[in-house]
């Protein structure tokens, strides 16, 4: 349901070519704004913006009806701007290169920033950090007495009360790691200058602290440096910070000081403070209230400099300015283990759960490259099987070699594939009964990443009585026709789907299959899927690019076919050029010939797609907003063919599947036909791409009206499939929000089918998981395992395993079984004190093929007054009930810990000083938050760091008068993020999917916690997840006419191309029926860029924007906007097509709506610009 509000919408559509796409919103043009200045003359903004550069410069208009305090700070990372603040009527009051401070009076200005050279880069891309305070000089003197009153300036009102050298550093100089935070302390205050102004330029230093970072013998020397001081901005904005490198060479060679020159993000700031020093790093506002510093240091000595720019202060704000201290100083070490990779390792054997059974097996992984150990596994054939590895296209130089026995003569004998540099490596054979050792052995390599991995596919079976497949039939080769790619340019595109039946070729190594030269003048996108059984007959895929001077064919510049589980995918932009595609068959060890036990020919299907991909700046945004590049994977027709079942009559296979979601319900099938034996089947879903999917399923046997269900409606079907018989698998994608859809909505199943095997009457002796197995386990385990087994039956087991950690750990756990034969999963709990006790959940194992997965989670030993924390692993076992599947259920489990680590652990410096992302501050009861400066109100809105932190981040928050708090974790691609409010060990408001809570607090001592669990395992150090949040007095939305009057209706609004739209609109807040509502439509003829921007008290509302449309090609498009405090932006390039702006209300998905309007009775309209 949205409702109630009043939307200024800004709609910017302009011609693409050789426009960049800007995401931030527009620095507003007005602060006469409902994310301004109204409805109480008083405002507080931090963010990054883009400025409007169409003129001489960007304006923006300030109105003020009081006298009242003004503070402005503006940054850029390149481009030097000027301000100039001038008043209507008067003229020029003020000029500042990063800031401007004034007390003025009631009237009408202007805040002009312009860049100090002719040349400014792309206009429609001048991005700045801007940071903008206005309040009334009558409530800005109040809220100053209040802090004196209340001795937040010391004993006496002129008093200096610093940090000390000892208090930040003492432990660093020890050459151990130092962190320090005065937030729960009080913080410190220093007295300030009492002249009104001074030149910009008089800068008076306030405190030097000498940080000395010893040589260590055997140790890597790089140690990272952070230091944030916190302050009000418009009293405290004047504070700077600054870093010296007063290093002496101490004649070892160590590296001393900088490790490479600072790397400014506002030149600016370091012309002011540091004097264009090239041994000085400046502090930089990248968070609201604090002036922060991040860079990488070697063993020296430096100089810390917290300074106040006179220039920029005023007396009337009081004779102290209280700030927070926060210092960290921590050794990066690097060190690869499964907590920094979490990427597969390779087992020791193959010989447990999860990998050979029966023969069979079939890996498909990118796996953990570890370069200080070959990797050496062991496996036992119990028949004469088919063998066949491959290992990717890799920097590194990696070998394979298989060592096994020859018969009763019991000589070694040796496969192995040793190809220079980065080819691919292969082998395949047919190996006699008898036991093996797998070596992967790591030869050489340049510019390993951490946490290498190299893609592995490796496929053993039994040997078949017949020499040749049954599916072979004719050797007679056919061959895809891929001439038509040579008219692609002509065409705007070609397209290649398999036929029933697919292709066929004869079996061989490194032959090419067929190929086709074709030539494009504009930028495409070349999808290429080819399908095959990989043990018995791979193949690949090749595109030659252009090289001058050589044959097309026979170019040297190549891109191989990404190797996945039965099929190889090319995802290709395709620049202006000639191209050569190539299906070629599988590689083979040099001089390799295949073994005649292998079929004699491959069946394989091939799937081609060449598509029109529009301007190069289309393309570049094309993957973030979906647009263009689905990669669709949509679920097969039938699983009758080579990449699943009429080749073996066997498959087991997790797939993400993708479609183009075009209705609020979808239904997708897949058919497969029975042979002659019982099958058993199995299907589980696992995940669903976006967090507003809701994903089911059902088996049917039969087709069509006649169909009959075989198993309920839901997550999961095991049955028996009967000889002969059709069957079919409905799956049914339900987008809840109605008219939100996305443009690629996707999510993942495990599907596995083989011949039924009737449970045997072999000894399964129960043996699970102990309940003090890792109580009586010291730490770390390195890692900890066992084999376990039970019989399945109605009763799920479902073990408590309790354990207790003595130091900061990360602790992650693996289950591996057999999917088909039995289902296992685990989660992690804790016993949360603040909840009376009750179990939290911290995370739950994820599914993967034929494994659970708990990703590491760092885990303290006690809470914050002390007492021990109680953690646990749960292992559930699903219940059986039918006896036709209560098998021997093997499982092998496996738990690690590793000591904590650092939050981010990379070295990038430039990569480092640019993270935009900082770590949720343990308290707001401090004087960048709630402090009496602020009035009690606080407003956070940024990227908050996820990388290696806590799983569950307290925040302490003191609420002195009445307030209300409104928080918003918008849904993440790659973490799930949830929020508990607590008050005197009660909860106070839950979570939901879009986590959006509003509530009215009274007086008292809070905890919020905040849990994210990880879904992706590619995460870096500095990535995060958005939140914003916002506590202020009641008297901030109670009593305001703007919000407790009555609102009008909303209108559609039709736009034009090349415009700037300004749009008003409302509707009633308690008419909460409808979704989502078009507040605007548009269509464009040619490739474009769509700009849409809602500012907005966030306090008093929190809606969502996002734009929404199908493009002439069919391709639907769905993008939401991006936070920014007080603001949701959409910026995205668009093709030919019809598009609308919608707003949408998150509360509605999470039932915070209805508990909005019993938090403030007074609240009818939430009005927005």
């Amino acid at each position: 349901g949205w409702s109630g509000y009043v939307v200024v919408l800004m709609g910017l559509l302009v011609v693409a070519e050789g426009r960049p796409v800007c995401e931030a919103p527009l620095l507003p043009t007005s602060l006469s704004t409902y994310a301004g200045l109204k409805p109480r003359g008083e405002m507080h903004l931090h963010g990054t913006f883009r400025l409007d550069m169409t003129e001489a410069g960007h304006v923006t208009a300030v109105e003020l009806e009081v006298q009242s305090y003004l503070r402005v700070y503006v940054a850029h990372k390149t481009e030097a701007y000027t301000l100039r603040l001038s008043s209507r009527n008067t003229g020029m009051i003020q000029t500042g290169d990063r800031m401007v401070y004034a007390r003025l009076e009631p009237g009408k200005y202007d805040l002009f920033i312009s860049p100090t050279s002719s040349v400014v880069e792309e206009a429609s891309c001048a991005l700045v950090t801007a940071e903008i305070a206005i309040v009334s000089v009558a409530v800005g003197d109040v809220r100053v007495e209040d802090m004196v009153t209340q001795g937040m300036c010391g004993s006496s009102p002129y008093g200096d009360n610093l940090p000390t050298v000892y208090e930040l550093f003492n432990s660093v100089h020890s050459g151990l790691d130092s962190a320090f935070d005065s937030s729960e302390s009080g913080g410190y205050s220093f007295r300030v200058a009492t002249r009104d102004f001074e030149e910009e330029g008089d800068v008076v230093e306030i405190e030097r602290l000498r940080l000395e970072i010893p040589y260590q013998e055997g140790r890597q020397n790089l140690w990272r440096f952070s230091m944030d001081l916190g302050a009000e901005f418009l009293q405290g904005g004047s504070l700077a910070l600054a870093i010296h490198d007063v290093s002496e060479d101490d004649g070892r060679g160590a590296r001393r000081g900088f490790v490479h020159p600072p790397q400014q993000r506002e030149l600016s700031a370091a012309e002011l403070v540091c004097g264009g020093s090239r041994t000085c790093l400046a502090g930089e506002r990248m968070f609201q209230n604090a002036v922060s510093l991040n860079t990488l240091l070697g063993p020296g000595m430096y100089d810390i400099v917290i300074l106040d720019l006179l220039g920029l202060r005023e007396a009337s704000l009081g004779a102290c300015t209280p700030i927070d201290v926060r210092t960290a100083v921590r050794h990066v070490v690097q060190e690869e283990n499964m907590v920094t990779c979490p990427a597969l390792h390779l087992p020791r054997d193959f010989m447990g759960p999860g990998y050979l059974r029966d023969g069979w097996m079939h890996l498909s992984e990118n796996i953990f490259l570890d370069a200080g150990d070959n990797a050496d596994v062991y496996f036992h054939l119990d028949q004469d099987s088919y063998f066949r590895i491959l290992v990717g296209e890799h920097s590194a130089d990696l070998d394979v070699e298989v060592f096994g026995q020859r018969d009763e003569d019991n000589t070694a004998v040796v496969l192995a594939s040793r190809n220079s540099g980065d080819e691919e490596d292969a082998v395949v054979s047919v190996l006699r009964s008898g036991s093996y050792h797998l070596k992967l052995a790591f030869m050489d390599g340049v510019s390993l990443q951490f946490c290498e991995t190299f893609a592995l596919n490796l496929a053993i079976a039994p040997l078949v009585d017949t020499p040749s497949y049954a599916y072979c039939g004719s050797t007679t080769p056919v061959v895809p026709n891929l001439k038509g790619m040579q008219w692609v340019d002509q065409a705007y595109g070609w397209t290649l789907m398999s036929p029933t039946g697919g292709y066929r070729s004869a079996n061989s190594c490194g032959q090419e299959v067929v190929g086709q030269k074709f030539y494009v003048s504009e930028r495409y996108l070349l999808h290429a899927v080819l399908k095959s059984d990989f043990l018995l007959g791979d193949m690949r895929l090749k595109l030659v690019r252009p090289v001058a001077g050589v044959d097309i064919s026979v170019g040297n510049v190549t891109v191989i076919g990404e190797h996945f589980r039965n099929r190889v995918e090319l995802h290709e932009y395709l620049d202006e050029g000639e191209y050569y595609l190539a299906v070629e068959t599988g590689v083979c060890a040099p001089g390799f010939v295949l073994p005649r036990a292998f079929p004699t020919c491959i069946e394989y299907g091939l799937d081609v797609s060449v598509t029109y991909a529009g301007s190069a700046q289309v393309i570049a945004f094309a993957s973030r907003a979906q647009v263009n590049d689905c990669r669709l994977r949509p679920l097969p027709h039938t699983l009758n063919t080579v990449d699943f079942l009429s080749v073996n009559d066997r498959f087991h296979h997790r797939e993400e599947f993708r479609h183009y979601a075009t209705e609020e319900t979808m239904h997708y099938y897949t058919y497969v036909t029975v042979g002659d034996d019982v099958m058993d089947f199995k299907a589980r879903y696992v995940e669903r791409f976006e967090e507003n999917l809701v994903v089911s399923f059902q088996l049917k046997r039969g087709t069509g009206d006649d169909a009959v269900k075989v198993s309920e409606a839901g997550v999961e079907a095991h049955a028996l499939l009967q000889p002969g018989e059709q069957y079919m698998l409905d799956v049914t994608v339900v987008t809840p929000q109605q008219g939100l859809y996305r443009a690629c909505s996707g999510y993942v199943l495990q599907l596995a089918m083989e011949p039924y095997v009737r449970p045997g009457e072999e000894p399964c002796a129960d043996r699970v998981p102990d309940e003090n197995m890792l109580l009586d386990e010291p730490l770390p385990w390195d890692p900890y395992e066992e084999t376990f087994q039970y019989r399945q039956s109605q009763d799920d087991p479902d073990v408590l395993i309790p354990f207790l950690v003595s130091e900061p750990t990360f602790v992650g756990a693996t289950l591996m079984f057999d999917f088909l034969v039995s289902d296992v999963y685990m989660e992690l709990y804790l016993l949360d004190k603040l909840n009376n006790d009750a179990f939290v959940s911290l995370g739950k194992g994820e599914q993967h093929l034929n494994r659970n997965v708990l990703m590491p989670l760092e885990l303290t030993p006690r809470d914050r007054e002390g007492t021990p924390q109680l953690y646990a692993l749960v292992f559930k076992g699903a219940a059986v009930f039918d006896p036709a599947f209560q098998r021997c259920a093997r499982f092998a489990f496996s738990v690690y810990s590793v000591d904590g680590l650092e939050e981010v652990d990379y070295t990038d410096t430039e990569a480092l000083l640019q993270c935009g992302a900082d770590s949720l501050p343990r308290t707001l009861n401090a004087n960048r938050f709630l402090s009496p400066q602020s009035g009690y109100m606080m407003h956070l809105a940024q990227e908050v760091l996820s990388g290696s932190g806590p799983s569950s981040a307290l925040m302490d928050i003191n609420i002195v008068h009445p307030s209300y708090l409104r928080l918003n974790l918008p849904p993440h691609e790659y973490l799930t993020v949830t929020a508990i409010l607590y008050r005197d060990n009660d909860e106070v408001i839950g979570n939901g999917r879009e986590e959006m809570v509003f509530a009215r607090l009274d007086p008292g001592k809070y905890v919020l916690r905040v849990m994210r669990r990880v879904k992706d395992e590619s995460l870096l150090g500095c990535d995060g997840f958005p939140m914003e949040m916002q506590i202020a007095p009641l008297s901030h939305i109670d009593g305001q006419s703007d919000y407790t009057g009555s609102c009008g209706t909303v209108s559609n609004q039709q736009l034009s191309s090349n415009q700037l739209d300004h749009l008003q609109m409302s509707v009633p807040y308690t008419s909460l029926e409808d979704a989502a509502v078009q507040l605007a439509l548009f269509t464009v003829r040619d490739n474009s860029l769509a700009y849409a921007t809602m500012g907005f008290d966030f306090l008093a509302a929190g809606l969502q924007l996002s734009l929404q449309g199908v493009d002439a090609a069919g391709n639907r498009v769905m993008v939401s906007g991006d936070l920014a405090m007080n603001y949701r932006t959409v910026g995205i390039p668009v093709a030919p097509g019809t598009y609308t702006i919608v707003a949408y209300d998150p509360e509605r998905e999470t039932g915070v709506a209805d508990r909005a309007t019993s938090a403030s009775s007074d609240l009818r309209c939430n009005r927005f610009d």
